[in-house]
């Protein structure tokens, strides 16, 4: 992320929904009578933001919350060559695009062993690359590494393909004591 000129973060959770990270509404709090004021999700802020400058928009916990829902009619712009022979453009609020800027970098991150997995369609596979990233030793004074290194040891000897997705990582092993 250091490379970026700016940042977003969102973590998704089951009730992360369309107006929490592209765009919505929500009431105004402040007034004595029911007025909504426009809410730019972290999406919309990070299009924006991706006009002028590098920008990585992180989403952890990617496959904990309905995409569907949340990314409702957005979803088609993370496709692959979009922009290209389309005729129709999105509208996020007060900006109308038919593909993501290309200054703008989305990783998404998700815990491979938890069961909610299951809900990453295939209409989202394609639409992204896939990395396994398997722990790591950390040179860090309070990481465990002789630990660290026997569990990944029994972990590579006995499971199977899908155990080795239930390995602990390597905040399990930083410990003082």
């Amino acid at each position: 992320a250091k490379r970026f000129d700016k940042v977003h973060f969102t973590q998704f959770h089951a009730e992360t929904s369309y107006s929490d990270i592209v765009y919505g509404i929500k009431p105004d709090t402040e007034s004595n009578t029911l007025i909504y004021k426009d809410s730019p999700g972290v999406l919309y802020e990070a299009i924006k933001d991706a006009q002028t400058q590098d920008v990585l928009l992180i989403i952890d916990e990617i496959n904990r919350a309905n995409l569907s829902n949340v990314l409702g009619p957005v979803f088609y712009l993370f496709e692959k060559n979009t922009g290209d022979n389309r005729k129709y453009k999105i509208k996020i609020g007060d900006v109308e695009i038919d593909k993501l800027p290309e200054k703008l970098y989305v990783i998404g991150t998700m815990n491979t062993a938890d069961k909610s997995l299951a809900v990453v369609d295939f209409a989202l596979r394609r639409r992204f690359t896939w990395i396994t990233l398997r722990p790591q030793i950390l040179e860090r004074a309070d990481f465990r590494k002789d630990y660290f290194i026997d569990f990944e040891d029994i972990f590579m000897r006995h499971a199977t393909d899908e155990e080795l997705n239930l390995q602990p990582g390597q905040s399990y092993f930083i410990a003082e004591n």
